[in-house]
């Protein structure tokens, strides 16, 4: 469709990890969202669980939203249940891990990281978001040829959340607002003390947003759009991306603008009219995509993979190698077809093991 589709799949999904599926949806088709609700294609290996996982879905999101659902028994190691969800051209494919302790964390993990291995093998171009349990997990997942950018660790941002929430407080507070969006709350207007739960509503109501400077700021300076952002739109614009990755506050690093990705926290996309670069004119998130993918070419000499620093190519590691290393394919979503698959992959991988 012209809005585009996302599948989910994953532990999270075959296990139905209910909390972290409710949460999910929620948040994609939140109605504040509406008119950027994308299709779903739902794919676990078992019709019963697939009910299940449809009737959590259909009683946690808006009765509008379900229209958009599709849910599709099928393997994400078969290349013809890939083909049937539409994968090669999926906007992005979710592999949510299963947070109920079903399997051991990094049994949890090695089996989201072949179902994304077998995604890329079949598109290799194919926008993915990992969730795995364990922050080594992303070591061993980037040695396979996964993308680090295409990974996070649920251990490691905990830790790091409460971390840093020791350092400051309301650290966590304010991120999980900035990630989490929230319904509008009335607050009594003649309340003594209705005024700072005003100002701290206003603030959970901003989100992050990615923009491309407007042709005035494109030749000015990064300090310049902040101050004129804040000044016309109350829009704090703090960081931008450079050579592929987003940088803090880039004052001396940063000339021109130019065609650069800049961030802003903003309650709406409204509030960045005339600062933003029209989307129909050009696409940031295609300019944040093209340059962290030169970047990482530049940096490694592959293209499209930020896993590795040195100039020798890594070894490649395919479906079939994993799965004989891993010896855990009789607990995967494993398909009929999913032998004479393995049989294709084996015929292709190398003999080196992964660093």
């Amino acid at each position: 469709t012209k809005r585009g589709h996302v599948i989910l799949v994953g532990g999270g999904v075959s296990n139905i990890d209910e909390t972290l599926l409710v949460a999910f949806v929620q948040e994609l088709y939140h109605a504040a969202y509406r008119s950027h609700w994308p299709d779903m294609v739902v794919m676990t290996g078992e019709a019963g669980s697939l009910g299940r996982v449809r009737d959590i879905i259909d009683q946690s999101i808006h009765h509008q939203a379900r229209q958009h659902m599709n849910f599709l028994v099928g393997s994400p190691l078969s290349v013809l249940d890939l083909a049937r969800a539409a994968a090669g051209e999926a906007n992005c494919t979710y592999f949510l891990s299963d947070t109920t302790g079903h399997l051991d964390a990094w049994d949890e993990d090695k089996e989201n990281m072949i179902r994304a291995l077998s995604l890329l093998e079949r598109y290799p171009q194919a926008a993915l978001r990992l969730m795995l349990l364990l922050q080594d997990s992303i070591d061993r997942a980037a040695s396979m040829g996964i993308a680090r950018h295409m990974c996070f660790s649920v251990n490691q941002m905990k830790s790091g959340l409460f971390w840093q929430s020791c350092r400051c407080i309301g650290w966590s507070s304010m991120l999980s607002n900035l990630m989490v969006t929230t319904d509008a709350v009335e607050v009594d207007e003649d309340d003594e003390e209705g005024q700072w739960v005003r100002d701290y509503l206003e603030g959970m109501d901003h989100e992050i947003y990615g923009f491309l400077p407007a042709p005035e700021f494109q030749q000015t300076s990064f300090l310049y759009l902040v101050q004129e952002g804040y000044k016309r739109k109350g829009v704090c614009i703090f960081a931008a991306q450079l050579n592929g990755k987003i940088v803090l506050s880039p004052l001396r690093q940063l000339g021109k603008l130019g065609h650069t990705v800049v961030f802003a926290l903003a309650a709406d996309e409204d509030n960045l009219r005339g600062l933003a670069l029209e989307s129909h004119t050009m696409d940031w998130q295609a300019v944040f995509a093209k340059q962290r993918k030169g970047a990482s070419t530049s940096a490694t000499g592959r293209p499209g993979s930020d896993s590795f620093s040195g100039p020798t190519e890594p070894p490649k590691t395919t479906l079939s190698r994993v799965l004989s290393e891993t010896g855990r394919r009789d607990s995967l979503d494993w398909a009929p077809d999913d032998d004479a698959i393995a049989s294709e992959f084996a015929a292709s991988s190398s003999s080196q093991p992964p660093p």
